[in-house]
């Protein structure tokens, strides 16, 4: 069940932060978006980066119901994590199946909210993304949006270090 009050929310991201493995890898990434998934009750979550022609992101860790899913490379286009890549925070706290309908997975997996934030190097270049779709609206928007903010801010720079050595190829499928 999510956490909607803003300060039991900063305390779990807390913990959370505090909680991940010490050594960054693969390990880390999962623990990570299994752990944010379950503390914004999410359905589904992921940390991803761009490929180098930015025109689709492949992730380095997913979850699908709190269970780390095989990694896979989407395209951007026509997808709300399009958004997400020009540098901004996205949050659609319902309806984003129907803001976005040339992402057919949104519609397929029954999305109805979606948050996704920008990872950013210290030259503020968009590196990757990370973001959470659930099934149901978004019960408390701001509050997940500024767990997410609180979130990245703090892994940021880890992140930025583990996405500029890349990662291996995985499977290319259509829209998040």
């Amino acid at each position: 069940m999510p956490l909607v009050d803003a300060e039991k929310l900063n305390m779990a991201i807390d913990g959370l932060l505090a909680d991940l493995p010490e050594q960054v890898g693969r390990e880390w990434f999962q623990a990570a978006v299994s752990g944010l998934a379950t503390v914004v009750g999410a359905d589904l979550a992921m940390v991803g980066r761009l490929v180098d022609d930015r025109s689709a992101v492949q992730t380095l860790a997913f979850c699908e119901n709190r269970k780390i899913q095989p990694n896979f490379t989407y395209e951007l286009a026509g997808t709300p994590c399009a958004e997400v890549v020009e540098g901004s925070p996205c949050l659609y706290a319902d309806g984003v199946a129907d803001e976005f309908p040339e992402d057919t997975m949104l519609r397929e997996m029954s999305i109805a909210g979606y948050v996704g934030m920008p990872i950013v190097s210290a030259q503020q270049e968009v590196l990757g993304i990370i973001n959470a779709l659930f099934r149901t609206p978004i019960k408390n928007p701001d509050s997940t949006l500024a767990a997410f903010e609180r979130f990245t801010s703090k892994i940021s720079s880890v992140i930025s270090a583990e996405l500029a050595t890349g990662w291996v190829d995985t499977p290319t499928r259509k829209g998040l």
